[in-house]
This record gives C-alpha cells, structure tokens and sequence, in this order.
C-alpha cells in the first residue's frame, strides 16, 4: 500500500498533522524507518516510507494524538472517543480511503 502526503488541517482544534516523504531521520533514531516531529503548538510532520506498514502510520499517529492532547491540555482519557475518531480520520488519510459523507436514509 502506498502511503498518501499531505496535509490535514483539523478545524475543530485548529491542529494541522502533515504526512510527508520519508527523509534523513534525527542522530538520535538513525535506524528509524518512520518518524514524527513536534513543529510547534498545533503542528507535527510525520515522516513515512512511500511503502510503509499501516502499522507503523498507526504508531506514529500515536505520536501525533499525544502532542495533540499536550498542545491542547487535554487528557487523552477524557477525550477517549475523540482521539479514536481523529486516529481513523489521520490513519484513513495516509491510506488514501477517502470520505463521502453519507445521505440520511429515509
């Protein structure tokens, strides 16, 4: 599966979480094959492999809900619904799944 980059903007806590090409990682996680970096309040790179496991986008996005909870002041307990919606709108981006909102059945 190949990873999607880009930028999602999340409008409801002015949070932008950016997908980007995997580069030279920091000294200290040489090895990494994926990583996050906390830019600044309400912004963090996550670096992927173009072929990277959906795993591992999983755990990175991990990364991404905690600085989220951290720049907000949140605890991620109270916001446990939350947090799981914006990992499946994060992990679904990467993936490149796109929403359609649905029509009310009647």
């Amino acid at each position: 599966m190949k990873i999607h980059y880009g930028k999602v903007y999340l409008p409801h806590i002015n949070y932008t979480v950016w997908f980007r090409p995997f580069k030279q990682p920091p000294r200290s996680i040489a090895n990494a094959r994926a990583w996050i970096q906390h830019e600044g309040p309400g912004l963090c790179s996550i670096y992927l492999l173009r072929n990277e496991s959906p795993s591992s986008v999983a755990h990175e996005i991990t990364h991404a809900l905690a600085y989220i909870c951290h720049d907000l002041h949140i605890q991620f307990e109270d916001e446990f619904e939350h947090m799981a919606y914006t990992m499946q709108y994060l992990l679904g981006f990467a993936l490149g799944y796109e929403y359609v909102k649905s029509k009310p059945r009647r």
